[in-house]
């Protein structure tokens, strides 16, 4: 029906434009810490992009409704303050084609969710997950950051490099300090003119620096030693990438409904909610998006967002208590999403002719 559409284009594209805003904040947000750990060289700086992208699925989960949930909202509020709904029920056209186009942005936007909660978020985790263990497993050259003193991987050294240049395999101005005696060695500082930095086929690093000094020993003592030297090489092993324990939100949902343990019933019924939650607010938002054309389209902007808070915050404290013990699993996050159904019922059948000759006899009875 030609009202439906015109329905359902208005609301995607108050949809679209919350969408944007929502994640051109919270993706800059990203953007700094990401950008900060690079510059204090924890991690690769060619990793920022591919970090900032495995983010944005898990950011989706939460943007996906609440963008649904506001567009319907103001674009519904819209056309109340501007009487255009008022016009549509004095035509005959009622409010049940105002959820007909509601419900269709729903199914379609809880189908990408459904795709975004069950698959492609906690890949994103997990690649995410496998990339940090893979930076910490490196030997630390390619982390390098030129101009800055910084911290050798094992925490018992410290590394300066004045520039990089030729793609990080020529250093120069290069201080290297072992803080602390290691096996055989003892504490000592290198400082050379320039490195280099190749790369052994089984992945190994070979640091060699050139025209340089060694200061070897305790300051204090008689064995203190200098060394100078033309070509210094040191071979930096590649440490082997260890597998930690995943987090539950890093597991495929398959995998999760077949697990028995608490946690991963909780994380199940989370991703579940993430879906279920926008037919349910969807249900809820439209008759809250009923004002007078006095009260302007903002009017019930404050109380929705109250509500979509309260949602969140009920299925998230459920979570957690499905986690400790402290709530069944068969009743855990589905009872919210029950009285979340249950109020939307009510708020549709509020004003239906039935519910009012109802109300009406109460009244006549007061």
């Amino acid at each position: 029906m030609i009202i439906v559409r015109y329905l359902t284009r208005e609301t995607v594209k108050s949809q679209f434009a919350v969408l944007f805003v929502l994640f051109l904040v919270f993706i800059s947000q990203k953007f700094i810490r990401i950008l900060a750990d690079a510059t204090e060289g924890s991690i690769p700086s060619d990793l920022i992009a591919t970090l900032l992208g495995l983010y944005m699925p898990s950011m989706a989960l939460l943007m996906l409704p609440l963008s649904l949930y506001i567009g319907i909202l103001l674009t519904f509020g819209r056309l109340y303050a501007e009487s255009e709904i008022t016009v549509m029920n004095a035509t005959g056209i009622g409010n049940k084609f105002l959820i007909q186009a509601a419900l269709w942005l729903a199914i379609i936007t809880g189908s990408v969710a459904a795709f975004n909660a069950l698959w492609l978020a906690p890949w994103s985790v997990e690649k995410t997950e496998q990339l940090m263990e893979q930076v910490k497993a490196d030997s630390g050259l390619d982390l390098l950051v030129k101009g800055q003193f910084q911290a050798a991987p094992d925490g018992q050294g410290v590394v300066f490099v004045n520039d990089i240049t030729n793609s990080g395999s020529r250093l120069d101005k290069v201080f290297v300090a072992q803080l602390s005696a290691r096996d055989a060695l003892r504490p000592s500082v290198m400082v050379a003119d320039r490195g280099y930095v190749s790369e052994l086929p089984d992945g190994r690093q070979v640091l060699d620096l050139k025209e340089g000094t060694r200061y070897e020993g305790i300051p204090t003592r008689l064995d203190y030693s200098i060394t100078q030297f033309d070509d210094y090489q040191a071979l930096i092993g590649q440490r082997a990438v260890r597998e930690n324990k995943r987090d539950w939100d890093a597991l495929p949902t398959l995998e999760l409904m077949q697990r028995s343990e608490l946690a991963a019933k909780a994380e199940f019924q989370w991703r579940m909610s993430l879906v279920l939650c926008i037919p349910l607010l969807t249900m809820i938002v439209v008759p809250l998006s009923a004002v007078n054309p006095r009260q302007g389209r903002f009017a019930k902007l404050v109380p929705a967002v109250l509500i979509y808070l309260a949602y969140f915050l009920a299925i998230s404290a459920a979570k957690s208590a499905v986690e400790d013990g402290g709530l069944p699993s068969y009743i855990g996050l589905w009872s919210i999403n029950v009285v979340i159904f249950a109020v939307a019922i009510g708020l549709n059948s509020w004003d239906t002719l039935a519910i009012r000759k109802v109300r009406e006899k109460f009244r006549r009875r007061g």
